[in-house]
C-alpha cells in the first residue's frame, strides 16, 4: 500500500492534478525516505506503468535525485565538506528513472529548492544552457587537408597510402588498400573541448580520445614496431602483435612499449604529472614495467615514473561516460568541467578547500551539473562559456 501509494501521488503531481493537500503529503513522504536510496522496488513498479508511454526525455536523473536527497540535510547544514555524489548503482535504471526524475525535479523546484542568496546563475546570452559534450573530431590528412568529421556522413573519407580511412557509425577506422607505397603517410585526429571521438587504427588497435586531445599515427603499420603520439586524455586497446611491439610517445615526456593491453593515459598540458593506468597485460613506462591496477606517474621528460596503485573506475570514468569526482578537489573537477563543456573557469578570490566524491552522468548540461555542486557550498557565476568560482 505504501508503494501504490507513492506511486499514486507521484503520478498526479506529474499530471498537475494533485491537490494542495497530495502535494504535502508527497513532500513528507519523500522526507520520510531517509538519507539512503530511494527503494529500488518503486522505480520498477513505476517503469512497468511508464515504459509504453512515447515523448518522455530523459533528464539527468543523478542531479535530479541529489537535489531531492540532499535537500533536507541543505536546510540543516551549510558549506559540507565532502559532496557525496550519485553512485554507479543508480545509473543502471537509466530510462527507467526518466520519469520519475521530472517528477522529482518538479517536486524540488516546487516545494524544497531555494537557490542560496549568494550564487548567482547567468545563462548563456541567448538564453539556452550550456550543454555536454558530443562526438566529434577533427581528421587531419597526410597532405594537409583538415576533415571536420562532425559534420559528414558515414562513408569512405580519403585513400591514403596502404589504407583508407572511412567514417562509420561515428568511428573512424582504416581498410588495408590491395595497392600502396612504401611511403609512410600519417593522419592526426583531434578532439577539440567539448568534443569526443573513437579511432580504430589501421592495426585493429581501438582508441577513445577525451575532450581536447590527439593522436597522430601512421595510415599503415609496415615495419616492425607499432609507434603513435598522444596528447590530453586517451584510453587504449592495443592488438596483440608480438612482431611489432606498440611504442606510444606521451607528449614526448613518456614512452610506453606495449605487446596487447587495455590502458589509459593522462597527459593533458595543464595537468603536472603524465599518468598511464594498467587496466590488462603489460607495459613498459620509460623502462618501468607496471602491473594491472598500477599507475605510473611521470613529471619530468624520460625520468623514472613513481608507481602506485590506480583506481581504474575513476581512470576510466570518461570513457563510460562518467565524471569520477572521488576524492577530487575543486581544482580538478573544474579542469574536467573545462574540458567536457568547452568553458573558461576562473577564481575570484582563494580557492575553496572542497572534496568531492561519487560518480555522475555525463551527459547533462553544465547548468545542471553545477546545482549538484551548490550542495558543497560552491558559489559561482556563469556569464556566457566563463565560470566564475567566488570566494
Amino acid at each position: 500500500m505504501e508503494q501504490e501509494r507513492l506511486i499514486y501521488l507521484l503520478s498526479r503531481f506529474s499530471e498537475q492534478t494533485a491537490t494542495d493537500a497530495e502535494r504535502r503529503e508527497l513532500t513528507d513522504r519523500m522526507a520520510a525516505a531517509g538519507e539512503n536510496d530511494l527503494p529500488a522496488d518503486y522505480v520498477n513498479q513505476l517503469l512497468d506503468e511508464y515504459a509504453q508511454q512515447d515523448g518522455r526525455s530523459e533528464p539527468a536523473w543523478e542531479v535530479l535525485y541529489q537535489r531531492i536527497m540532499s535537500a533536507r540535510s541543505a536546510m540543516v547544514h551549510t558549506a559540507p565538506v565532502r559532496v557525496p555524489l550519485l553512485k554507479r548503482q543508480w545509473l543502471r535504471y537509466g530510462a527507467v528513472a526518466a520519469m520519475l526524475a521530472g517528477v522529482l525535479a518538479m517536486l524540488y523546484y516546487n516545494l524544497w529548492y531555494q537557490p542560496p542568496a549568494e550564487t548567482e546563475i547567468v545563462r548563456h546570452a541567448d538564453g539556452q544552457e550550456i550543454l555536454p559534450g558530443a562526438n566529434g573530431a577533427v581528421l587531419t590528412l597526410g597532405d594537409g587537408t583538415r576533415l571536420v568529421l562532425d559534420s559528414l556522413s558515414d562513408g569512405r573519407l580519403a585513400a591514403e597510402e596502404g589504407s583508407m580511412a572511412i567514417l562509420k557509425e561515428g568511428r573512424l577506422l582504416y581498410d588495408p588498400l590491395e595497392e600502396g607505397s612504401a611511403e609512410v603517410r600519417f593522419n592526426s585526429l583531434t578532439t577539440p573541448k567539448g568534443r569526443q571521438f573513437q579511432l580504430t587504427l589501421p592495426d585493429g588497435t581501438g582508441v577513445w580520445l577525451n575532450a581536447g586531445s590527439s593522436i597522430r599515427y601512421p595510415t599503415a603499420f609496415n615495419g616492425k614496431e607499432r609507434r603513435v603520439e598522444v596528447k590530453g586524455e586517451v584510453y587504449m586497446e592495443v592488438a596483440q602483435d608480438a612482431d611489432a611491439p606498440f611504442l606510444l610517445n606521451i607528449a614526448d615526456r613518456a614512452e610506453v612499449a606495449v605487446l596487447g593491453t587495455r590502458f589509459n593515459v593522462n597527459a593533458y598540458d595543464n595537468e603536472a604529472l603524465v599518468t598511464t593506468t594498467l587496466l590488462q597485460g603489460r607495459v613498459r613506462v620509460n623502462g618501468v614495467i607496471i602491473k594491472p591496477g598500477e599507475l605510473a606517474a611521470v613529471d619530468k621528460p624520460g625520468e623514472r615514473p613513481q608507481v602506485m596503485k590506480a583506481d581504474l573506475s575513476k581512470a576510466i570514468a570518461w570513457k563510460n561516460g562518467l565524471f569520477n569526482f572521488e576524492g577530487a578537489r575543486l581544482q580538478e573537477v573544474m579542469k574536467q568541467l573545462e574540458r567536457w563543456y568547452d568553458i573558461e573557469v576562473v577564481y575570484a578570490g582563494a580557492v575553496p578547500d572542497i572534496t568531492f566524491g561519487g560518480e555522475m552522468t555525463r551527459n547533462i548540461s553544465l547548468q545542471g551539473l553545477l546545482v549538484a555542486l551548490e550542495t558543497s557550498g560552491v558559489k559561482y557565476k556563469l556569464e556566457g562559456r566563463k565560470l566564475i568560482i567566488l570566494p
